[in-house]
């Protein structure tokens, strides 16, 4: 997991498997390797419902040029303009910010798996990725919550 500069897949699949299915590493924890990996997944145990501000995560020109289009917008209106490019022009990874920050159920987990499966091909600091990822905890935090 040293390889992974970047939201890394590896990571994202024993967190998830850890912090919401039960499953606990099995090697020491305070390895070099498993301290990033300890770390993500006390981060997605705490991961809290409560809607934040785009700002919160994500800040500059393109979030001011965009927050009309972006702001107030269902689940379902971020992912379809994460999947595709926006009619009102919003970067996919401003998206996948916006749900980052407001999933608060689990109705719509399967679409953000399938959101990661197609993830733009032009995003080399994976923040997409990342974001999707941290949308993906609120949503398996719901679930296990009955949301």
């Amino acid at each position: 997991m040293e390889e992974c500069e970047y939201a890394c897949p590896v990571k994202f699949a024993l967190t998830i498997y850890s912090a919401f299915a039960g499953w606990k590493p099995t090697s020491p924890v305070d390895t070099v390797a498993m301290v990033p990996l300890r770390h993500a997944i006390r981060s997605a145990s705490e991961t809290r419902l409560d809607s934040q501000p785009l700002d919160s995560v994500v800040q500059g020109p393109a979030v001011e040029s965009n927050r009309k289009n972006i702001e107030g917008k269902s689940e379902e209106q971020l992912i379809a303009m994460a999947e595709a490019p926006s009619p009102d022009g919003v970067p996919a990874w401003l998206a996948a910010a916006a749900l980052e920050t407001s999933v608060a159920s689990s109705k719509n987990r399967t679409e953000l798996y399938v959101l990661l499966l197609n993830e733009p091909e032009d995003d080399a600091s994976r923040e997409f990725r990342g974001a999707v990822y941290r949308a993906i905890y609120r949503a398996e935090r719901a679930k296990l919550r009955g949301l």
